[in-house]
């Protein structure tokens, strides 16, 4: 089946609205997808249950009814390649796919591992023998060339490397380097790019490079492009709002219209100037950005959103112990927004300021039991300003138990 059009990877399903698969298939057809690529299996094993519930056909039979293809994507290590492929096979066959996805990466750097590429994908071939499959991996084979390219394409329709621009702002330029790349390899196969929706450290995708992604892919003729992620893309509202505003099947829209000149008007007196308002200290500016991205990450109700906003080696201080890095943090905010604040909790801020070297903010949070917590954190930015470096906080509860966090 042709890909055309729009898609997103979705990872976890559970993230996105919670798991409800009307949502998500009603923001797929919002947005203008055609397709969706949902992680179906890891390894050896199937991928999506929660609570021992398969999440995906649900989701499968959603998209369908809303005219939206479903793939499926697995992410593969090598260690029992035969297996691993079976494991494919079957989730294709029992969900009723329209195309699969094999994500290789580091893994397959290692030596000699062309041939447990190969044993793979034989196996997955013989399973699917005329079913779209396409790989997904590194953008530049120049700079992985242990990777065994050739060797995977061999048995793929489709090439969809993954071309993501961190750290620069030329995804244009950088998606026309890799299919430059890759028409050195043989066999040459149709590529559908995926494009950077998330971000890493203090770098993140304007919305003008995902369109400049989306525009480069269908002007040099290609029939589809894909993001990385679902959910990231989701809570930048401005990235989802790009992609779901690009119209795929339209024509590159027109420079605008030279401006008409201005109708001179009759003089009139000029009116005194207001008094210069004094600007606003930036350091608040700072707290109120901060807060307001806190509180929106929070009422998510996932820990990956909040852990977002640190930097790779962020520190939480609380009572003397500190949990520093993005690993003790998602742990810790998963217990938090779990068992302290769990779903359907409501964050909002109340007030920001400073105080010494850090920006304060103040906020509450309304439990789905009725009962409220207020708190004051305090937080230091990173070089950037963007991130959170250090962060400190506590909160009252209604019974007047304090705890503290951070």
């Amino acid at each position: 089946m042709e890909l055309k059009g729009k898609g997103y990877y979705l990872w976890q399903i559970k993230r996105a609205f919670e798991g409800n698969p009307g949502k998500i298939a009603d923001a797929a057809k919002q947005a203008g997808l055609s397709h969706v690529l949902i992680k179906v299996a890891d390894g050896v094993y199937n991928y999506n249950i929660t609570n021992g519930v398969d999440m995906v056909p649900g989701l499968v039979a959603a998209l369908r009814s809303r005219g939206i293809s479903p793939w499926g994507w697995q992410y593969i290590y090598g260690v029992n390649a035969v297996n691993e492929a079976k494991r494919a096979i079957t989730r294709v066959k029992q969900l009723g796919l329209d195309g699969f996805v094999v994500n290789a990466e580091k893994e397959f750097k290692a030596a000699n591992m062309a041939e447990t590429a190969k044993s793979y994908m034989q196996e997955l071939r013989a399973g699917l023998p005329k079913f779209p499959i396409a790989l997904s991996t590194y953008r530049y084979p120049k700079l992985h060339a242990p990777f065994p390219f050739a060797t995977f394409l061999e048995y793929c329709d489709i090439n969809m490397p993954q071309v993501y621009w961190v750290g620069s702002s030329n995804p244009g330029q950088q998606l026309k380097r890799s299919i430059d790349e890759y028409k050195a390899l043989a066999p040459v196969l149709p590529v559908i790019p995926t494009g950077a929706a998330y971000g890493q450290g203090s770098w993140s995708p304007t919305a003008s490079q995902v369109i400049e992604f989306l525009q480069t892919a269908r002007t040099i003729g290609l029939s589809a492009a894909n993001f990385w992620e679902w959910q990231t893309a989701y809570v930048k509202s401005d990235i989802w709002s790009a992609v779901r505003h690009f119209d795929w099947a339209g024509s590159p829209p027109e420079p605008p219209s030279p401006p008409t000149p201005p109708i001179k008007e009759p003089e009139t007196p000029t009116p005194p100037k207001p008094p210069i308002t004094p600007p606003r200290d930036p350091r608040i500016v700072q707290a109120l950005d901060i807060g307001n991205r806190l509180m929106a990450a929070l009422n998510t109700g996932f820990a990956n959103n909040v852990v977002f906003l640190y930097e790779s080696d962020g520190r939480l201080l609380c009572n003397g112990q500190g949990r520093t890095g993005s690993g003790e943090l998602y742990s810790w905010y998963s217990g938090l927004l779990r068992e302290t604040f769990p779903p359907k909790t409501v964050f909002r801020l109340l007030d920001t300021g400073t105080y010494l070297e850090f920006l304060k903010i103040v906020w509450s949070a309304k439990l789905p039991n009725g009962n409220t917590a207020r708190g004051t954190d305090l937080i230091r930015m990173d070089s950037t300003g963007k991130l959170i470096a250090v962060h400190h906080a506590a909160f009252t509860m209604a019974k007047s138990v304090e705890r503290e966090y951070a």
